[in-house]
């Protein structure tokens, strides 16, 4: 069974960098420009892993988590951001909520990306 990865960036070429990334390493992705969009494609199919970032116009990456899980449990989540301050600040108020997230700070590089899904969906680790 291949694994199904969602990305939600309304950065286009991030997005596209992750997808090309993982879907070198079999994985199948799916990338969102929004938070609305990513909760369409989650709605519709089932992922295994979401790498979803913090900042996005309408429904916040934060939002985006909360029913992706909602709707979703066994999803693992990834919430991303270039902005320390809000990505240290949301970590606090995410944790207490959902322990379930991986926090990754941008900019990263393909080799973290790979460790992240490989730790969460081949080794088991996350919840």
């Amino acid at each position: 069974m291949r694994h199904k990865i969602l990305v939600i960036d309304d950065e286009r070429i991030v997005g596209r960098a992750i997808q090309r990334i993982l879907e070198s390493r079999g994985y199948e992705v799916d990338v969102a420009l929004s938070g609305e969009e990513g909760l369409e494609f989650a709605r519709e199919k089932d992922f295994q892993m979401a790498f979803v970032d913090l900042v996005l116009p309408g429904i916040d990456g934060l939002q985006a988590c909360r029913q992706i899980k909602e709707d979703s449990p066994l999803t693992k989540l990834v919430l991303m951001s270039g902005y320390v301050a809000k990505l240290n600040e949301t970590r606090e108020i995410f944790e207490s909520i959902e322990s379930c997230v991986q926090f990754v700070e941008k900019p990263f590089g393909g080799e973290d990306i790979i460790n992240i899904v490989k730790d969460f969906l081949e080794k088991g680790q996350g919840c």
